[in-house]
Order: C-alpha cells, then structure tokens, then sequence
C-alpha cells in the first residue's frame, strides 16, 4: 500500500506541474485552447490478477468532457459513467470414490462494475482547430473511479455421470451477488491508477480519443491477494463549445 500511495502521489504532481506550466508560461497562453463537449464510447476490461488470467469483457462510457491550455500544451479533464468488470469460465469435477459417480461441474462468471469515473492528463501536442482544422497531443495522467453499483453473476452447469461415463442427470443453478462489498469475493468500491492515451481532432465538432489504463488500487478484500482494473478505452467526443 505504501508503494501504490507514493505512485499515485507522483502522478499527481506531475499532472499538476504540467498544468501550471501550461498556463503559466506568458509565451503559450497566447495560443488559448478550450473545448467542452460531451463523449460515448466502448472499453475493453479485465481484471489484472497474477496467478488468473480473466478474459476481456466489452463495456462503455458516457460523460462530460473538456480540455484547457494553448496549442501546444493542454489538460484534458472529464466526468462520467463507466463501467468495468471481467468473466472466466471454470471447470472442475467431483467423484463419489465407493460408487465411480462424476458430476462435472461448469462455472460461468461475469462481473460488472458501475463507475463514475473522473480521469486528469496533461496533454502534449499541436492542437490548432481554428486555423488549420487539425488537432493531435498524446497525453498521461492519472484517475480516479467510485464504484456504486454492480452485479456478479454466476451460472453453474452440472452433469452427473455414472460409473460407465454416461449421462444420467444434469441442471444448472444461477447465483447473484452484488459486485462491491467485504465479503471475500468482493470488490471494494475506490479505483486509482495511471492512463495514457491520444486524442485526433478534424474540424470543430469531433474528437476521436484512445487510452489505456492501469490501476494501482487493489481491490480485493483477500489479505495477500492483489485485483487490479485495466482497460483500452475508445471514445468519440462532441464538442458544444471550443476555441
């Protein structure tokens, strides 16, 4: 824990290092640069754990969004919903010894997870929609997410087997839990970790923007066992006002 606080407090006094000098600078205030608009878009998440290797699960986002700096330099900023979570599959079998009986057993999991999300970057890159029309800056920063809902939802598939492997019996049972808690199966509700992405914009409406983040939040109530969000976020911003 006393790694992570450090990097998260590293990253914060980069990001607003970053910005002070953006639009302190006497020389870069003179290119201003401000576009608030809304966005939308996809996220392909996991559950970033060392010893399970979950598989990807497609989410979204909506929200606010805005940037501030000059043409050169500047932060971009934004509030809203998304959502995040993670789905495996497990098998296993359990055998009576004294009668040679199996029941195969099949567990699908999926878990969502309800955001909201409020991530920070600063910016770097040429960014000159009035002129010339064009924008581009690849950017770094960090976030911040709260879960407030969310759902896990597990489908268990149960054959039952004789002692000649046939087929006698077979049911399925469907349990649910709610995502975040204490409970060992649980995901605590606070999420903060690093992002870096690029953002292209043509013309003064669009903004297509990319990102990649990693937490650095464990999330897991096991003591000893570390769960960490990451994602690839694809977004399309609608500006409603910029300069």
């Amino acid at each position: 824990m006393k790694v992570e606080s450090k990097n998260k407090r590293r990253f914060g006094a980069f990001l607003l290092s970053g910005l002070l000098l953006c639009l302190a600078v006497p020389g870069l205030r003179a290119q201003e640069v401000l576009d608030f608009g809304f966005y939308g878009g996809t996220n392909v998440a996991k559950l970033d754990e060392r010893f399970f290797d979950y598989d990807n699960r497609w989410g979204g986002q909506v929200g606010l969004d805005w940037k501030v700096g000059n043409k050169w330099c500047q932060g971009d900023f934004a509030l809203g919903y998304l959502n995040m979570g993670s789905k495996y599959v497990i098998n296993t079998s359990v055998g009576d010894g004294s009668s040679g009986e199996v029941q195969q057993q099949r567990y699908n999991y999926k878990g969502v997870g309800h955001y909201i999300d409020i991530p920070a970057s600063l910016a770097l890159g040429w960014w000159d929609i009035d002129d010339s029309g064009f924008g581009f800056a690849l950017s770094g920063g960090a976030y911040m997410s709260v879960g407030v809902a969310g759902n896990i939802d597990v489908e268990g598939e149960f054959r039952n087997l004789n002692a000649g492997g046939n087929v006698y019996d077979s049911f399925s049972k469907e349990y649910s839990e709610k995502y975040f808690g204490d409970k060992p199966y649980q995901y605590k509700r606070l999420d903060a970790g690093w992002t870096v992405g690029a953002r292209l914009g043509i013309g003064e409406v669009f903004r297509i923007a990319v990102s990649y983040r990693q937490g650095l939040t464990n999330l897991s109530n096991l003591e000893g066992y570390e769960v960490k969000n990451k994602a690839f976020i694809l977004s399309l911003v609608f500006v409603v006002s910029g300069d």
